[in-house]
């Protein structure tokens, strides 16, 4: 039987064994713990969600979650502070810095006060790690040199060794190289006399990411082939995934493009099926500069896309700046310095102090680029303009001529320029009363929410009340960040759709319905469209349509392409009393809804700014046919790209 199997058959043995002695211990009396002590459970939940790290972390998440609650029922601080970094350690695989920053802080003080060096040690590493990743190298530093303080006193050479190489990442972000390849071989010793294998190919694969950005790449591809076989013995999936993306690289750099692709997709592969965010956007962004060079620029640019909107929901800075920094070599490339220039302002201001000095003169490089490319398009005009002028002069009476017209033109673009400057100040202002708008959501929604979660904390069901909580914060997050924007991306507006339609469901116990159709041939990252368009229209159809009276209720999202393909149809239909007998009780109850007009203000907006139009329409469906009833609510929305 080969190793695979047999770890399978142990975890899984494992898994089971460990659920046994739970259920045991939660049906034992008190007296009964003795058989079966909250130590040994925390510490066997604890070992299943490091088993699980590596393959899945939303399952790992969840034992880890089991762990923290039977920790904090022990009030032991050396448990509650092993349960609490466990969990901030699969955050900080999984890329999510302000859930793992959380958790390691919470566990230093239970380590402190239970005098645990070994384990203080290990978090206040982990607490660098996500400090280097967001690119606040000085508190980075602070931690490490902790570390290593902390390390020396109680004779730890592992950890000296981790904490070695972690100064070494450091070292490499800032482009001090002498340093940084000082401190991995200092590691290398370690871990070689100490015979860790993981750590060897850990401090393997960083000398060899730095022997290939020194351009010594048969140096840095030996590195990366011994790193690789020694992990096939370990089995890391996610060093596994690394070593792939790295040694594509060098095929990269070599200009051999299929090659390169090739192990792209393989580390692709690994991170996701791992969850693995921070990894997946270096993953992206090496693929698009790929594709790049194989002349597949809208591949290339989606990518980049893509990995920019995972770096902004992580709010992983450094990651961000290093891909705008592409993005306007990507648009220098093209010819476009516009957007280059843009993209080159957008990276300078995410840039820390450690910014490396040869940006300003990039900088100053690029400006005179788009300077003296802006300056060629005025000369172009102002020759074609004299021709024009040079024409009309060698008419009779050409002096009189030219100055009446001089003048009519002056007229002209005095009374031009007062009218797009009081445009332009309509459109801030309705822009910004769109956003307005947009951010609003239902207090009565919210507060129902919150009312929910706190019937499930009284009741002591505390996974129900994370789940709900999660969910709605999932929710007001994304509602909050698509009201920024004027259009974006239609999987994000159908995620935030999808979350709010589950909340209204859980307030309402799954009485509703809710389906979701859309056209197989709409690429849901690439369509853009304007956000929260269905959303006042389903808290109608739920508010006025009555549809909690009726067993059969359903609300359903149809988004499709007509058929020219340049217009996107969103509809919005329920089955509920109809548009016109809601709209009957509401003059009764002297009650507006607001959806309507929102709607109405949204579409003359958009048609103000844009040179294709939108439309939208309220259909009764009983006006359709007598034996339906409900309303259909429908945008025509004109194909626009991300």
């Amino acid at each position: 039987m080969n190793r695979p199997i047999l770890y399978l058959l142990f975890s899984l043995l494992f898994f089971v064994s460990s659920f046994v002695k739970a259920n045991q211990a939660t049906s034992f009396s008190s007296s009964d713990e003795e058989v079966y002590p909250l130590q040994e459970q925390v510490s066997d939940l604890l070992q299943l969600s490091k088993n699980f790290s590596d393959s899945s972390y939303q399952k790992s998440l969840e034992i880890g979650w089991k762990a923290i609650q039977l920790a904090e029922k022990s009030g032991k601080g050396e448990l509650k502070g092993k349960a609490y970094k466990a969990q901030g350690v699969v955050y900080l695989k999984q890329g999510i810095l302000d859930s793992a920053l959380n958790y390691f802080n919470r566990a230093i003080p239970e380590f402190t006060t239970s005098e645990m060096r070994l384990e203080e040690g290990q978090t206040r590493s982990n607490i660098g790690v996500v400090y280097r990743r967001r690119g606040l190298f000085d508190k980075a530093l602070e931690n490490y040199i902790k570390v290593v303080q902390i390390y020396d006193g109680i004779s730890y050479q592992k950890g000296i060794g981790g904490a070695y190489l972690n100064i070494g990442g450091l070292y490499h972000r800032m482009q001090k190289f002498a340093k940084t390849e000082e401190y991995y071989l200092r590691a290398l010793r370690i871990f070689q006399k100490l015979e860790i294998d993981e750590y060897i190919a850990r401090a393997l694969n960083n000398l060899g990411v730095l022997h290939e950005q020194l351009e010594n790449y048969e140096e840095s591809l030996k590195y990366y082939q011994e790193a690789l076989e020694m992990n096939e013995k370990i089995g890391n999936q996610q060093l596994q995934g690394l070593l792939r993306m790295n040694i594509g690289q060098i095929f990269f750099r070599e200009k051999k493009y299929d090659q390169a692709m090739a192990y792209y997709n393989v580390a692709e592969d690994i991170r996701t099926s791992m969850a693995d965010n921070w990894g997946l956007i270096r993953v992206w962004v090496l693929k698009a500069k790929c594709y790049d060079e194989l002349g597949e620029g809208e591949k290339a640019l989606a990518l980049f896309q893509k990995a920019e909107q995972m770096a902004k929901k992580g709010n992983l800075t450094p990651d961000l700046e290093s891909i705008y920094y592409e993005l306007s070599e990507f648009y220098e490339r093209k010819k476009d310095l516009t957007n280059a220039f843009k993209y080159f302002k957008e990276a300078n201001i995410l840039s820390d102090s450690l910014k490396i000095a040869n940006n300003t003169e990039q900088m100053q490089e690029l400006e005179a680029k788009f300077e003296a490319d802006t300056q060629r398009k005025d000369l172009a005009l102002l020759s074609q303009k004299n021709k024009i002028q040079s024409l009309e002069i060698g008419k009779k009476n050409a002096w009189l001529f030219g100055l009446v017209t001089l003048i009519l033109l002056g007229v002209v673009a005095i009374g031009v320029s007062f009218r797009i400057n009081r445009i332009r100040a309509e459109h801030r202002i309705m822009s910004l009363q769109q956003k307005v708008l947009l951010t609003q959501m239902n207090p009565h929604f919210l507060f129902n929410s919150l009312t929910a979660i706190q019937s499930f904390i009284l009741d002591e069901k505390n996974m129900e009340a994370n789940n709900y909580l999660s969910q709605l914060a999932s929710l007001v997050r994304g509602v909050l960040e698509n009201s920024r924007q004027e259009f974006i991306a239609l999987r994000s507006e159908m995620s935030v759709l999808k979350d709010y339609m589950d909340m209204q469901n859980l307030r309402f116990d799954d009485q509703l319905a809710f389906h979701i159709e859309v056209d197989e041939d709409i690429d849901q990252d690439e369509i853009a469209v304007p956000p929260m368009l269905a959303q006042p229209f389903i808290e109608n159809a739920i508010k006025h349509g009555e549809l909690r009276n009726n067993p059969d209720s359903e609300i359903r999202i149809k988004i499709s392409l007509d058929g020219q393909g340049d217009t996107v149809l969103f509809e919005i239909s329920d089955n509920g009393v109809g548009i016109e007998q809601s709209m009957e009780k509401s003059r009764n109850s002297k009650h507006r809804s607001l959806a309507t007009s929102i709607a109405l203000d949204r579409v003359k907006i958009y048609n103000m700014k844009e040179d294709k139009r939108m439309k939208f329409e309220i259909v009764d469906l009983k006006n359709i046919h007598p034996e339906l009833h409900g309303t259909r609510v429908t945008f025509h929305i004109p194909c626009k790209r991300m």
